[in-house]
This record gives structure tokens, sequence and C-alpha cells, in this order.
């Protein structure tokens, strides 16, 4: 497929810049993918070979690192997907007649804002922190916080810190 496209895009466009800088693009964004996979693979295995080496804060950031680039994966590829979509069909652009070219870049066009308005979103949607953050907005509602004793009692809150004091030692005995 990649040989057809250089093919037809050397072919239509003659070997222009254009042509190279498409082609030299759609290599870099394919390549950038596997790349980010690798990496996120090797971030994970970081993360599981430290445990009990690092300090617990040099892990948490870690495991916020690993999550982040998590979740990228589903935006990243499903971005690629829609560049090697458009990818596909500017390679058959030779075979297209003039007549039907401005529909191709119409549809291209519309092909590039879904991809611009649907990154972000599916990025909300992956990372776990964002998604607490959406559900707690529309789903859940706000619920008043008890301190409890390790043992399960309830522990009243009071205005002053001597009583507050004074009730943990009570429920503690």
């Amino acid at each position: 497929m990649f040989g057809f496209y250089i093919y037809s895009m050397m072919y239509v466009q003659g070997l222009t810049m254009q042509a190279v800088s498409a082609v030299t693009g759609s290599t870099l964004i394919i390549s950038s993918l596997i790349l980010f996979i690798y990496l996120t693979c090797i971030s994970s295995r970081v993360y599981y070979e430290t445990q009990g080496k690092l300090s617990l804060n040099k892990r948490f950031k870690l495991s916020q690192s690993y999550e982040l680039s998590k979740s990228f994966i589903v935006p990243i590829t499903t971005s690629i997907f829609f560049k090697i979509a458009l990818f596909a069909s500017y390679g058959l652009m030779a075979f297209v007649p003039a007549d039907y070219l401005f529909p191709m870049f119409s549809f291209w066009n519309m092909v590039l804002n879904i991809d611009t308005s649907l990154f972000p979103v599916l990025f909300l949607l992956t990372n776990r922190t964002f998604k607490k953050k959406i559900r707690s907005m529309f789903f859940e509602k706000a619920r008043v916080h008890q301190v409890r004793t390790l043992t399960g009692k309830n522990i009243q809150k009071n205005e002053t810190h001597h009583d507050h004091f004074l009730a943990l030692r009570q429920s503690w005995n």
C-alpha cells in the first residue's frame, strides 16, 4: 500500500516537495505510533521492576507517568487510523475524475475535523483521573465524609481542636 501511495503521489504531482513531505509526514506519524507503544511498554516494565527499590514518591510519579502515557494510546491510535484512511484515499486521487475532486477534498476536510475534535474527547474518556472528575460532576452527589477509627467507629467533628482530640481519645478507649 505504501508503494502504491508513493507511486500515485509522484504520478499526480510529479516529484514535487509536497509529495515528498506528505510521504515523510505519513512515515513519521506511523513510526511515532510504534515508538509511543514501545515507550509505554518500557514505562510499564520499569514501574513493575522498581517495586520495593524506590521511594513511594518516585513510584507514585512513575505510576502517574505510566497512566498518562497509557491514556494516550487510544486517541493516538484512532488518529493514526484516520490519517491512514486519508493516506489511502489521497493515493486514489490519480484515478478519480476531475468532477469528483471537490467532494473528495470536502470529505478529507470533514475527516480531519472529526479527527481533531475526537482526540481530546477520547483522551478525557480514557484517562482515569479525568474520568473520575467527569463522573463526579454528572452522576455522583456530594457525600459527607465522616472521620472513623480503624475499627469503624464514627468520630464526631467538633469546632475546637481540644474537643476533637478528646473525642478521638474516647473513641480509642
